[in-house]
């Protein structure tokens, strides 16, 4: 193990009412880290004006829902990490709802470099696991927010306990894992939550599995009204 470094400046994000985001941040909480964290409560949200008078070592982002500018990870003296409730087949929004939607019968985590575009950095890592037959998307966004702390504290430990040339290590092992494509917009999920009058019995079933929850229900639509399932 090697000797712990004083002073590790972490700017961290992470989100707002996360079990998980909560424990990343208790992670940093030890004399070794100058952590300044910064908390994401909704999708579009402009990151605060403070965050770029700061100069990194690392960035760690965690669930957040902040768009990092270019101009903010140029800053960061090692590297900017972001981890996401994803595998690299899935970049971006809703990556539980389609692998659920496509009958996906595995999915995983990912570590990866941040940089200007969303979920575009080199792969570090992946941790992948079975999906379920039963699964729908409250069982398999629990296990996806489990496995991607699981993956932090991989990362983590890893990075600032063990081994300084994990990440370039990591990135030279799986440098042929690569994202598919340009991310998901969540207006793909927003349009599969609306219902058609005239869906059928096994696309509703695809739809209730991989869409379906209690802040996220199907509806209809009639007369600029909205009708919601309630189970």
């Amino acid at each position: 193990m090697i000797k712990k470094e004083k002073n590790i400046n972490i700017l961290l994000f992470i989100r707002e009412n996360c079990e998980y985001s909560n424990k990343v941040k208790k992670y940093f909480n030890k004399d070794h880290f100058q952590l300044n964290t910064f908390v994401s409560k909704k999708m579009g949200e402009q990151i605060p004006k403070e965050v770029l008078k700061i100069e990194p070592d690392y960035i760690i982002s965690f669930r957040s829902l902040f768009i990092l500018p270019k101009n903010l990870l140029e800053k960061v003296s090692q590297n900017s990490i972001n981890f996401h409730p994803g595998p690299p087949k899935y970049p971006g929004s809703g990556s539980v709802n389609l692998a659920l939607y496509n009958n996906d019968l595995n999915f995983g985590v990912t570590a990866h470099l941040i940089n200007e575009k969303i979920d575009n950095g080199k792969v570090i890592e992946v941790l992948n696991f079975e999906i379920k037959e039963d699964d729908n998307v409250e069982t398999l966004l629990n296990k996806t927010h489990k496995k991607l702390y699981e993956l932090f504290l991989k990362v983590s430990d890893s990075v600032f306990y063990s081994n300084k040339e994990f990440i370039n290590m990591k990135l030279s092992l799986n440098k042929n894992l690569t994202w598919n494509g340009k991310a998901n917009s969540i207006s793909t999920i927003n349009e599969l939550q609306k219902l058609n009058f005239d869906i059928s019995i096994e696309e509703l079933k695809r739809r209730i599995r991989s869409i379906h929850s209690k802040n996220y229900p199907l509806y209809f639509e009639l007369d600029n009204k909205k009708f919601f399932l309630n189970n």
